[in-house]
């Protein structure tokens, strides 16, 4: 129902991943950490969810590529306590996503 009043619809489900509708289409996105190996704290990792959406959205990345950020933003964030880690942990992202 709520897809009747925005274009775009993101659903956390932790280390389930995420289900979107967004501009009509569905997206489905998996943890792909469903063990929660190298857990430490799970604090904030919706929050980086959020952050890795609003960051792709901003450098126009595809859709997918957005969400697939944004859930693996969530994931690395619970290796680290707190919610933010430290550098190590953007470098690994921004080397899966080849990001300079």
């Amino acid at each position: 129902k709520l897809a009747n009043y925005t274009k775009k619809v993101v659903i956390k489900l932790g280390k389930e991943g995420y289900i979107a509708k967004i501009n009509g289409k569905y997206y489905r996105g998996y943890c792909n950490n469903t063990s929660n190996k190298n857990f430490l704290d799970g604090t904030g990792s919706g929050d980086n969810f959020d952050a890795g959406f609003v960051f792709g959205f901003l450098k126009e990345f595809d859709i997918k590529k957005t969400l697939d950020f944004a859930n693996c933003c969530a994931e690395k964030s619970i290796e680290y306590s707190g919610g933010v880690g430290c550098d190590d942990k953007f470098v690994q992202i921004r080397r899966i996503f080849k990001i300079n």
